[in-house]
């Protein structure tokens, strides 16, 4: 299908797009091989690769590129001070999801505080709701609200993330079920899913989608095409993700043939019928 592409006709989106294809499939890219099969300069593949990187999607090497790894957690005021326009946002377009009476879980995360924020304020005109979580911080922004059953999940807690993890959380979960779970990722990546930083906050998530009817990821645009060493599952697995704008040219559709319903923020804040559609 690429012998096509070479020439003019390789312009700088599809050579972007074959390069990460490419890098996806075989784990690494070289320069001049690339620059034969597009049918431009080694000069040309260079530039595209530091492009790319600079963008997060790959780590550049000698003679070539290769897939990177997003790196072990930072801060968490670091975290949260990132996108948070943008997760305002999510998690605005997420809390309109809500019906009375549901039972949900709201995973650890930045966006996922910001979405506790919005379900305190939902509450005070009259949401009810049972809300489960391993996240400190979360069941903190929650307590004692009028309308809000909130259960905090026990165990070791991780302390980049004040959450619960280990095996006592595992438990818990897998003793309960819920209507909709709120996941917050490190990186989404087309080929290796949704992935996690650390392996004992993936674990938790996991056990938390086997439990819930429908699995929602609240994610900015900037995780799409990184990924992080911890996997969670792949990308059909979830039901939806709730994005502030589409990460890039036609991840849509790339979304809806793995089974994955992509929604906008905006689209959710603004559409009637879509929000019936994600419910």
């Amino acid at each position: 299908m690429w012998a096509s592409i070479k020439g003019p006709s390789a312009d700088l989106y599809t050579r972007h797009r074959y390069i990460l294809e490419r890098l996806n499939s075989e784990g690494r890219v070289q320069v001049d091989a690339l620059a034969r099969l597009l049918g431009v300069s080694s000069m040309t593949i260079r530039r595209d690769l530091r492009e790319l990187e600079e963008r997060g999607l790959l780590k550049r090497v000698r003679g070539g590129a290769v897939v990177r790894l997003l790196p072990e957690d930072v801060g968490y005021q670091l975290r949260a001070r990132r996108n948070r326009r943008e997760k305002q946002t999510i998690a605005e377009a997420a809390g309109h999801l809500l019906e009375p009476g549901q039972v949900v879980y709201i995973d650890s995360g930045t966006t996922c505080i910001e979405l506790a924020r919005v379900l305190a304020r939902r509450a005070s005109s009259g949401l009810r709701l049972h809300v489960f979580t391993h996240a400190v911080n979360v069941a903190s922004a929650l307590a004692g609200i009028a309308g809000l059953t909130v259960h905090q999940i026990g165990g070791e807690i991780y302390r980049e993330t004040y959450s619960a993890v280990g095996p006592l959380t595992l438990r818990t979960i897998m003793s309960l079920n819920f209507d909709l779970f709120f996941m917050g990722v490190c990186g989404v990546h087309p080929e290796r899913g949704w992935t996690n930083t650390n392996f004992p906050e993936a674990e938790v998530k996991q056990v938390v989608m086997e439990r819930a009817q429908r699995t929602l990821v609240l994610a900015d645009a900037s995780k799409w095409g990184r990924m992080a060493a911890a996997h969670i599952a792949p990308l059909g697995k979830v039901n939806a993700w709730i994005v502030e704008r589409e990460p890039a040219p036609g991840v849509r559709d790339l979304c809806r043939g793995s089974g994955l319903q992509l929604f906008l923020a905006e689209e959710l804040l603004n559409g009637e019928e879509l929000i019936k559609e994600v419910r």
